[in-house]
C-alpha cells in the first residue's frame, strides 16, 4: 500500500512540474491567431512617418500611424502586423 501511495505522488509531482501556467508557454509572437493568419490582398505602399525610439510621445505616434494609414483601407489585422515596423531603438 505504501508503495501505491508513493507513486501516486511522484506521478503528481511530475505532473505539477510539466504543468505550465497558460501564460508561461511559448507563443509565436503577440499576436492572435487571427492576426498572424490575415493577409493583406492590396500593396501598401510605403509611408512616411518618423520612427518612434521612446523619447517621443506614444500618442502623437499613433496618431501618425492612423493618420498615414487610415487612407489606405486596411483593417485592425494589418495594422497590427505593420505597426511595429514604425518602432526602432529601445521602442
Amino acid at each position: 500500500m505504501r508503495l501505491l501511495f508513493e507513486k501516486v505522488r511522484r506521478l503528481e509531482s511530475e505532473q505539477q512540474r510539466n504543468h505550465q501556467p497558460l501564460w508561461a508557454k511559448p507563443r509565436h509572437g503577440p499576436f492572435t491567431e487571427r492576426i498572424l493568419n490575415y493577409n493583406q490582398e492590396k500593396d501598401i505602399q510605403p509611408f512616411r512617418i518618423a520612427f518612434y525610439t521612446g523619447t517621443e510621445d506614444p500618442l502623437t505616434h499613433i496618431h501618425s500611424f492612423q493618420s498615414a494609414l487610415g487612407c489606405k483601407g486596411l483593417i485592425d489585422e494589418g495594422m497590427c502586423l505593420i505597426f511595429p515596423s514604425t518602432l526602432s531603438g529601445a521602442a
